[in-house]
């Protein structure tokens, strides 16, 4: 039919022009060569020219041409969309095999370590603009993930000698772009393992770890109508931020939207009044003052959820249908498995699979508020419902005795089994409220609902007012999906990894998001690096499915927002993503450094 003729001529001209666009670059140096005396540098951008004439319109030969072979793919997908989230996936699983070519043939690891150096340079180098509010949801992150580790579609280890070399690649340069991450399971070996964590403990904050196993029954579940195998599923890698999909065929289609669970909570508060505007933006859940019982408040609140869910989810779908009709990507649909055999681009039906989505952020929160609700009015009679909403419409100001008995009721991430249940109760929920909204892009492709912040935590914070969990108005929400508040975590990193692994269905939802932050002190020398890697086993065997490390010491970060010149190659992370620390926005740079700075 005509469309998919168009979508095929689509497909050629944006093949025929990255060749074009290939070729101008050896015509360049071979321009630069006539124009130079100097030998050695007239040999160099003769076989740049050679390269660039050879790669992407026929196969690479070499290492070299399979890297600059990648470079311009990737390159041509940046030019068609720029926009974050085309990540390479498993960069030095699929380069290998040129690599031990080459290496057989004498290419030394230093020389290889160096084109790996200078496609981190070249991937550094993309920026995008952002308007001011989307650049405080994600801080400049552009997603540019390559993956390592992982199992082939046998099940075997798939861990390459490019796999090592990408982590000694990042071990020397510290690039904020491209993000490693490492899929975990059992079959790694150990130096491998700990070469990972040589990188975490350079304050880096790569590699970020997720649960392979995890993320195989993920996909499993998630695409069980599309008929996937497990042999797909296998092949996973993390997408973007914590996104997860198959290599080549899962397209990333942009999220639905970012929801904020915390600002339920407050609506379900005051009976769908917005505090801040004083307009009515929720749903009639009734006057909590009247409310006799906690089943009452948790219902109040999931009502509250359920609304937002029915109104957010119809607005997405239409808005990627409308993305179908306006940005159809001929040139990335190309590379995704399905799209040339169904004559659809990425938008349109092509993929085997997508990764559609809405982002869920400050369950903690909520769950949390939820706790010193609980706790405070309906447990120990400390305080009246009525008490408390005037509490916090003052944001604690004159009720300081009222945040006290808010801030001592139980915390997420102390491995309180109550505790535990309520914050899965509040992502069961919001899960359950996601699905009941019949919103579907495609009927062979279920949308999902996702957990993690970026920086979307501080954005939000600053709409949101005080909260029971103790938290002011306007003050940074908790960041990640399972990560503690700063400062609530008392009993140690096991406690909070046992809690993290609990708080939510990490196959049923579509990711997750949990930060740790240690001293760099607890983790010096080969025990600190053991004992390290030991947390995150135990983690893994848990079931949890992401984690991430801070390791910096706090005193250095206070000091780098005194005197930013002195510190602009100071690197933290910040969601599933690192950033120099003295370019975040304020809030976000507060909030890392009131993370919880945890001993092993």
């Amino acid at each position: 039919n005509s469309s998919r003729i168009d979508f095929y001529r689509a497909v050629l001209i944006s093949m025929r022009a990255l060749v074009h666009l290939a070729n101008r670059y050896a015509n360049l140096a071979r321009e630069m060569a006539s124009q130079t005396d100097d030998q050695e540098r007239m040999a160099e951008l003769l076989e740049i020219a050679e390269v660039c004439q050879r790669v992407p319109e026929h196969p690479p030969r070499t290492f070299r041409e399979a890297i600059q072979s990648w470079w311009f793919l990737h390159l041509g997908i940046q030019i068609e969309q720029s926009g974050c989230g085309s990540s390479p996936g498993r960069l030095g699983q699929y380069l290998d095999t040129y690599f031990q070519k080459d290496k057989a043939a004498g290419l030394s690891r230093e020389d290889a370590i160096a084109w790996l150096k200078c496609l981190f340079v070249k991937i550094s180098e993309f920026g995008y603009y952002q308007g001011i509010s989307y650049s405080k949801l994600t801080s400049g992150h552009t997603g540019h993930t390559i993956n390592i580790g992982g199992l082939n579609g046998n099940g075997e280890d798939a861990t390459t000698e490019l796999d090592y070399l990408l982590l000694d690649t990042q071990i020397d340069l510290r690039n904020i772009q491209p993000t490693l991450t490492l899929l975990y399971h059992d079959k790694l070996k150990e130096d491998f393992l700990l070469k990972a964590v040589e990188l975490d403990r350079t304050g880096l904050g790569q590699p970020q770890w997720m649960n392979n196993d995890v993320v195989i029954q993920r996909l499993l579940t998630r695409h069980a109508k599309c008929g996937i195998t497990l042999e797909d599923a296998r092949n996973c890698i993390n997408m973007s931020c914590v996104g997860t999909g198959v290599a080549g065929k899962t397209a990333f289609i942009r999220e639905n939207a970012t929801f904020n669970l915390a600002k339920c909570f407050e609506l379900a508060m005051n009976d769908w009044l917005d505090p801040d505007t004083g307009k009515q933006i929720g749903a009639r859940t009734g006057d909590t003052i009247t409310f006799t019982t906690f089943q009452q408040v948790l219902d109040a609140y999931d009502k509250q959820v359920q609304f937002m869910f029915e109104k957010i989810r119809p607005y997405g779908s239409i808005a990627n249908k409308a993305l179908a009709d306006t940005v159809p990507g001929p040139f990335r649909s190309a590379m995704y498995g399905g799209c040339l055999e169904r004559g659809q681009h990425e938008y349109d039906g092509g993929p085997d699979y997508y990764l559609y989505y809405t982002i869920s952020t400050a369950g903690v929160d909520a769950a949390n508020s939820l706790s010193a609700i609980k706790y405070g009015v309906f447990d120990t009679k400390k305080l009246s419902m009525q008490e408390l909403k005037n509490a916090l419409l003052n944001n604690f100001c004159g009720y300081e005795s009222i945040r006290n008995i808010c801030l001592e009721a139980p915390k997420h991430g102390n491995s309180d089994p109550e505790m535990d249940r309520l914050v899965r109760r509040v992502y069961d929920k919001a899960f359950e409220a996601f699905h009941n909204v019949d919103a579907n892009y495609y009927n062979h492709h279920t949308a999902n609902i996702e957990a993690y912040s970026l920086s979307i935590h501080n954005y939000f914070g600053a709409l949101t007012g005080a909260l029971p969990s103790g938290r002011q108005a306007h003050a940074p929400l908790t960041d990640a999906s399972v990560s503690a508040t700063p400062g609530t975590d008392t009993k140690g990193p096991l406690a909070l990894i046992r809690s993290a692994a609990t708080a939510l269905d990490t196959v049923r939802y579509g990711s997750n998001h949990f930060n740790m932050k240690f001293h760099p002190s607890s983790l010096a020398g080969i025990n600190g690096a053991r004992k390290l890697l030991a947390l995150i086993k135990e983690y893994m065997d848990l079931g949890g499915s992401h984690i991430q490390f801070n390791i910096v010491d706090t005193k250095v970060l206070r000091e780098a927002q005194i005197v930013p010149d002195d510190y602009k190659d100071l690197t933290v992370r910040v969601a599933g993503f690192s950033a120099y620390f003295t370019r975040l926005h304020e809030g976000i740079q507060d909030e890392i450094i009131a993370r919880t700075e945890l001993q092993t």
